[in-house]
């Protein structure tokens, strides 16, 4: 009966030291997962102010999307508010999914137009315009 304890005892030593050392070396727990985002690109078709809606264009259907305390409004990276949507606008959807609520909408981001940025662009410059009128052209004649 001793020599069977002492056995044991022998194996019960390395298991303890071993578990010791994992649990000082198994550093920080992994991160969570970040929840799958789902996105969807649209254009505005109607923004309720008061009833906190907006009608959204996507893939050909019309979605109307209710817009909570938790949906954050961006253009270019700055926060906006429901009153700065306009009808027309482009925008992109971004969707959480959750195990409870299914899809929930975190974010619309407007999407600037390439109109825009050409305009933007071209303005920026401050060169004069490529073109020329008729009588700026200078008449060289072959006859001289």
């Amino acid at each position: 009966m001793r020599k069977s304890m002492n056995c044991y005892f022998r194996l019960a030593i390395p298991a303890a030291l071993l578990f010791a050392a994992s649990l000082l070396f198994a550093g920080e727990p992994p991160a969570p997962k970040r929840a799958p985002r789902t996105y969807w690109v649209g254009s505005v078709v109607v923004v309720d102010r008061n009833a906190q809606t907006l009608t959204a264009g996507i893939n050909g259907k019309i979605h109307l999307f209710k817009i909570g305390p938790n949906v954050s409004l961006v253009n270019k990276d700055k926060a906006i508010t429901l009153t700065d949507l306009v009808a027309g606008q482009k925008i992109t959807l971004t969707f959480i999914q959750t195990p409870a609520d299914g899809l929930v909408l975190e974010t619309i981001a407007v999407v600037q137009q390439e109109a825009e940025k050409e305009s933007r662009s071209r303005a920026s410059t401050n060169s004069p315009p490529a073109w020329r009128t008729y009588d700026q052209i200078p008449s060289v004649s072959p006859y001289q």
